[in-house]
């Protein structure tokens, strides 16, 4: 007797099925929601339940709004940020690409590059063209600066030479800020210049700037127009060169 109530009540339910076309998910629901049932018989009596009519449901429009306005605060926040990281970035690698043309003007000189073209006095070991990168922090000039060669071993740029030499055009309205000598203040912009060179066979640096004395290190500030993004990059007499 037991097994044909069971019997009759499985047909009641696959019967059900193929009529309403529901799913598995729906049977489902049929045994766990008691508010699906009446009585010991468990009839259907909301088949609204068993066609997920909530989801049908959407976004009032005030939830809209408040997704679109908490969207806005993000992307602007974003925005906002993204621009002082660009411009980090941007004079970060001026810096690096600054820092690696005064290691290649190093690395020239120690191995003699161009030996033909020398033109002044020297013993055997530097009878070699010194190689350098020359600055300048006036505003007319602070976009650029100047990778040369040196044929004769004086610390500045020939004039005579120009079409050895490479002017290399600082991008994004960077710019140098400022040049400091021998660790004074260099937090304010300034006006100076420098030549920065290197003679065979040491890796020593040189430094020369119009009526100032240079005995330990040269810094070279660079600057972004558009925020306090700033690097700093130092080389000493010993030839160390380092950013910051």
């Amino acid at each position: 007797m037991q097994m044909t109530r069971i019997t009759m009540r499985i047909l009641r339910i696959k019967n059900f099925i193929k009529d309403k076309g529901l799913r598995i998910k729906d049977l489902f629901r049929y045994f766990v929601d008691s508010d699906s049932f009446v009585g010991s018989d468990r009839k259907f009596v909301d088949s609204d339940k068993f066609v997920g009519s909530d989801r049908n449901q959407g976004f009032t429009f005030i939830e809209l709004i408040m997704v679109i306005v908490i969207f806005s605060i993000f992307s602007g926040v974003v925005m906002f940020n993204f621009g002082d990281f660009s411009d980090s970035i941007s004079v970060q690698n001026l810096a690096q690409q600054i820092a690696l043309e005064i290691k290649q003007a190093q690395s020239d000189a120690i191995m003699g590059k161009d030996a033909s073209v020398f033109t002044g006095t020297c013993d055997t070991m530097s009878c070699r063209p010194s190689y350098g990168v020359s600055f300048n922090a006036s505003p007319s000039q602070n976009k650029q600066f100047i990778y040369f060669q040196d044929l004769n071993n004086n610390n500045i740029i020939d004039d005579d030479n120009l079409s050895a030499n490479q002017l290399v055009v600082i991008p994004r309205e960077n710019y140098i800020s400022a040049v400091c000598f021998d660790g004074e203040d260099c937090s304010s912009n300034n006006s100076k210049s420098v030549d920065i060179t290197f003679i065979r066979p040491f890796p020593n640096a040189h430094f020369y700037s119009t009526g100032l004395v240079v005995k330990s290190k040269v810094e070279i500030k660079v600057q972004s127009p558009r925020s306090d993004a700033t690097r700093t990059i130092t080389v000493t007499s010993l030839g160390q060169i380092s950013v910051k």
